[in-house]
């Protein structure tokens, strides 16, 4: 009966390990969806470009505030940032109750970086030309300051 007793509790450890197991596998879903902040029934008026995706990044370990100048090289790390997410999202999760399983993971040094650059390519589309354009961001936290091909053009403090 002892046996009967360990194999099963050996048997119910082993399942229950496996599933545990299946819980760290990668998140087999987009992350970040593709879509913009224009619903369908004004897309024939307005149109966007959804920044949404992986973007360069490079940490800054430092706090001070002549940082925010642009660099003259950029030493960016090879691991890009997910857009939307925070650089040191592995930081902050580790104190909440939510499930982070499936949140990007990050190089563990990006949680000290006070201040981050990110850099993202895209085109716009030829038929824009002499239209007006917004570059609107949802959710930057503290300051933030917006450079377009290498032209400081906003900033902001939130």
């Amino acid at each position: 009966m002892r046996k009967k007793i360990i194999f099963l509790s050996i048997s119910i450890i082993v399942v229950f390990s496996y599933f545990n197991a299946n819980g760290q596998v990668k998140y087999p879903y987009p992350f970040n969806p593709e879509q913009g902040i224009v619903n369908a029934s004004e897309q024939p008026f307005r149109q966007d470009i959804c920044l949404n995706g992986k973007w360069q990044f490079m940490p800054v370990f430092s706090d001070g505030t002549d940082d925010l100048k642009l660099p003259d090289h950029f030493d960016w790390s090879p691991v890009p940032i997910r857009i939307p997410s925070p650089w040191n999202v592995n930081a902050f999760a580790k104190y909440k109750d939510d499930d982070f399983v499936t949140f990007p993971s990050y190089p563990q040094s990006w949680n000290s970086a006070l201040i981050g650059w990110m850099k993202k390519e895209f085109t716009v589309p030829s038929g824009w030309k002499g239209k007006r354009i917004f570059l609107h961001f949802e959710a930057v936290a503290g300051k933030a300051v917006y450079y377009l091909n290498g032209k400081k053009v906003g900033d902001n403090f939130d």
